[in-house]
C-alpha cells in the first residue's frame, strides 16, 4: 500500500487517489469521488491538521479522537509521528482502521465520553442508528494508558466536545501541547447564540493552559487550533 495515496474505506475496498483530479475543494471532491473523495481533500490532500499555527512534527505522538478509517492517523505517520494512539468506537468503521494501520499505531474501540461506562453512538455514516459502546473519560482512558504526553491531539466526535472535556483534570490538560478540534456549530442556534457558544468554548479550552488559538469559521463545522 502506498502511504498517503491509498487506503481501505468502509467496505474494505482499496482506494487509490494517485490519478484523482485534485482540483476545487472538498465538496467538489465529494462529488467526484463521494464521500471517501471529501475525507481524502482534508487529510491527505489540503492537509488542515498542518496549518494555522500548529503541525505535527517528527517525533511527536498523536492522539486521534474520532479516527475514523484513520486518514488523520496516514498524515500524522507521514509527517514523522513516533507514536499513533487512535479512538473509534464504531465497530464497521474500526475494521478498516484496523487495515490502514501501521505498526506505531494503536487502536482503541471504545468512546471518549465525560464518564465511564457504556454509551449509544451513531453508526457512521447511518447516523439514524445507534450501537452501545463502553466509554471512559479523557483522564480515564491517558490513566489506564500511562500516557505521560501527547504533542498533537485531533478531536472529531460529532459535536461531543462541547461535553466531554468539562471536567477533564488539569494534570491531563498539562499532558497535551497542540490541538485540532473540528468543532460542530448547532445550526438551530441563531448565528449570535452560536459565536457565543464557539467563544466560550474556545475561552474554556484556552484557560487550560493553551496560549495561542485560532478558529477558521464554517456554516456547519469550524475548525479550531490551539497550541501553548
Amino acid at each position: 500500500m502506498i502511504r498517503g495515496k491509498q487506503f481501505y474505506t468502509k467496505d474494505k475496498k482499496l482506494i487509490d487517489i494517485t490519478n484523482w483530479d485534485t482540483s476545487g475543494n472538498a465538496l467538489d471532491l465529494g462529488n467526484r469521488y463521494g464521500w471517501e473523495g471529501a475525507m481524502a481533500w482534508g487529510n491527505l490532500i489540503h492537509d488542515e491538521l498542518n496549518e494555522n499555527g500548529i503541525s505535527i512534527q517528527p517525533g511527536d505522538v498523536y492522539l486521534d479522537l474520532g479516527a475514523n478509517i484513520g486518514m488523520s492517523a496516514i498524515n500524522a505517520e507521514l509527517k514523522g509521528a513516533s507514536k499513533i494512539y487512535c479512538i473509534e468506537p464504531d465497530p464497521g468503521v474500526f475494521e478498516p482502521l484496523q487495515m490502514n494501520k501501521n505498526d506505531n499505531w494503536e487502536l482503541f474501540n471504545i468512546a471518549i465520553s465525560d464518564y465511564n461506562g457504556e454509551m449509544d453512538i451513531q453508526k457512521w455514516p447511518n447516523w439514524w442508528e445507534t450501537q452501545p459502546r463502553p466509554c471512559f473519560t479523557l483522564d480515564s482512558f491517558f490513566e489506564n494508558n500511562n500516557i505521560p504526553n501527547i504533542d498533537y491531539m485531533k478531536v472529531d466526535i460529532e459535536g461531543h466536545e462541547k461535553l466531554i472535556f468539562k471536567d477533564t483534570k488539569q494534570t491531563t490538560w498539562d499532558k497535551i501541547q497542540k490541538i485540532f478540534i473540528e468543532y460542530h456549530e448547532d445550526t438551530s442556534l441563531s448565528l449570535d447564540d452560536r459565536s457565543i457558544e464557539r467563544d466560550n468554548f474556545a475561552r474554556f479550552i484556552n484557560s487550560r493552559g493553551f496560549k495561542q488559538f485560532k478558529m477558521i469559521l464554517g456554516d456547519h463545522q469550524s475548525f479550531l487550533y490551539f497550541w501553548k
